[in-house]
């Protein structure tokens, strides 16, 4: 691992916040509490924020954003019926049940208006008392993509989240191929502010043999319950590759992936590909994918688009990408993040 002071997380924000949606605990306080009681073990933890908008090739967000703004426009509706129901006490009731579903619905489906600036206050205030430290950035367009950064370049020795993407994002990269490393259903004495279980996750076998044996050694066993039967990214070194994979299974640009194409099947399909230029079977592959009876995107092109768009997606390290962007993506990047653009 890479050699530093003290052991490096990066923590998803959003999708750690996620977790205390109904709880008694506000998002932000829940991801704080996680990041403390790493620091009070000496290990730094920077956390990564979405930001308020996406690239729009990120249809989950968007059909999340869809949801969102249909349930608020149904319980406007309910409330102007409540309004008009009069004295007829069934209809009341049946109003008054609807409008408390679909509040209770829009508390746990979404995080507070707030969540980013309080957790930036509770970092601010945060005392490491010569322990980890916390740290807080805001991804330019998602932070996914930022946290993969960070764990390819050997920023870090391990990331908390629980989004899938992440292997599709890092592949075998990182300093001794150990950059992919998920840590996710994290779980909390908040009494002790200790850590007291978590679930570790890797797309690579090399990574879960090397956390197998260090746990071995220290008298620790059956660390990975389960192996995938497919490891789909396992070796993947192409990024495109792997974003075309991720497209196939289902990620943030294209939910649901292709249906009727699950790991097995995909396997298979990846098998029959054998273009030896690599451009050449990004294409096979694509064109593969598109030809699938339930495809719902049936350009080859349109395809790979999608693909560049979750590899040149920015980050926030200094170099702004993971992998060399062609010079048209950072002026279209640019100008789509302008307040006014001719896009």
């Amino acid at each position: 691992m890479t050699s530093r002071v003290r052991p490096k997380v990066t923590i998803d924000a959003s999708l750690i916040g996620y977790k205390y949606l109904g709880t008694s605990l506000h998002p932000s306080n829940g991801v704080h509490l996680i990041c403390a009681a790493l620091a009070n073990r000496n290990i730094d933890v920077l956390i990564v924020c979405d930001p308020p908008t996406r690239h729009h090739s990120k249809r989950a967000h968007h059909q999340r954003i869809g949801k969102k703004e249909a349930a608020r426009l149904k319980l406007m509706l309910c409330r102007m019926e409540l309004s008009c129901a009069g004295d007829d006490s069934e209809n009341i009731r049946r109003i008054t049940d609807e409008i408390r579903k679909l509040e209770n619905g829009e508390s746990r489906a979404f995080l507070p208006a707030n969540f980013v600036q309080r957790l930036q206050q509770l970092v601010s205030t945060h005392e490491s008392q010569g322990k980890g430290g916390i740290s807080i950035e805001i991804a330019p367009f998602q932070a996914d993509p930022s946290m993969a950064d960070v764990a390819i370049s050997g920023g870090c020795e391990a990331i908390f989240s629980g989004d899938s993407d992440f292997a599709m994002y890092v592949g075998p990269g990182g300093p001794d191929k150990l950059g992919d490393i998920m840590i996710r259903d994290i779980k909390i004495n908040q009494k002790q502010s200790t850590v007291t279980s978590c679930v570790i996750v890797t797309g690579q076998e090399e990574v879960a043999n090397k956390i197998e044996g260090l746990f071995n050694n220290r008298g620790l066993s059956d660390v990975f319950h389960t192996r995938p039967k497919f490891p789909l990214f396992n070796k993947v070194g192409d990024p495109k590759m792997r974003a075309l994979i991720a497209l196939a299974l289902g990620c943030d640009a294209l939910p649901g992936g292709v249906p009727g194409l699950g790991a097995s099947s995909l396997s298979n399909l990846l098998q029959t590909c054998n273009c030896n230029d690599v451009h050449g079977l990004h294409l096979e592959f694509a064109t593969k994918l598109t030809s699938q009876k339930k495809a719902l995107i049936k350009q080859p092109d349109a395809l790979l688009c999608l693909a560049n768009s979750l590899i040149y997606e920015k980050t926030t390290s200094v170099a702004g990408y993971m992998h060399h962007a062609p010079v048209t993506i950072e002026k279209y990047n640019e100008a789509f993040a302008a307040a006014e653009t001719s896009l």
